[in-house]
């Protein structure tokens, strides 16, 4: 309910704030900072976690590391991208996309890491083994596999707390998210 009346008040309908972080980015306008060339959202789920106890999971401020170095990376290669990273129960924590990238690509980064993190592996694993053809292709009747690379696994002490996905690079999408887990162990 407290979700639902702040979505509201920051403009979201009551229809599209329920629907959650996975249904475009209504839920994301919680807590919308717009800086210029680029637009941020951060969603109040990590928070949520937070006060429910949970001992390992993804912080705001190393998910906003995660996605500035990413987007760091991205620009100085000439990509335009979004990144979206997520905590462990794959609920949205940071997203950017850079000005000019396509709008499809803020759910498909958001997808790669939800992927990623409800499985714990890469989405280039998946790719790798849609692209192994036979009986790997069973993988695709898994709901919620991305088989595109550009999810990343989040770990700390081994443990999984989150994940990150980058879309609108192409074949260049796996790099950004790498970029966003070394700008991790830089912060």
């Amino acid at each position: 309910e407290a979700l639902v009346a702040r979505a509201q008040s920051a403009g979201a309908t009551k229809g599209a704030a329920q629907a959650g972080p996975f249904h475009g980015l209504a839920m994301v306008k919680l807590a919308q900072e717009q800086v210029p060339g680029v637009y941020r959202h951060l969603d109040c789920l990590a928070k949520a976690t937070e006060i429910a106890g949970a001992s390992h999971q993804m912080l705001k401020v190393q998910a906003q590391a995660m996605v500035t170095g990413a987007s760091a990376f991205a620009q100085s290669q000439g990509l335009h991208v979004a990144v979206a990273v997520v905590d462990s129960n794959g609920c949205l924590v940071c997203f950017e996309r850079a000005e000019g990238t396509d709008l499809g690509d803020s759910d498909m980064a958001q997808a790669k890491a939800v992927c990623s993190a409800l499985h714990g592996r890469s989405t280039a694993d998946f790719e790798n083994q849609v692209d192994a053809g036979g009986v790997s292709l069973n993988v695709l009747a898994m709901p919620g596999i991305v088989p595109i690379a550009g999810g990343l696994p989040v770990l700390a002490a081994g443990r999984l707390v989150g994940a990150v996905g980058c879309s609108g690079a192409g074949d260049k999408d796996q790099a950004v998210a790498e970029a966003a887990l070394q700008a991790l162990h830089r912060s």
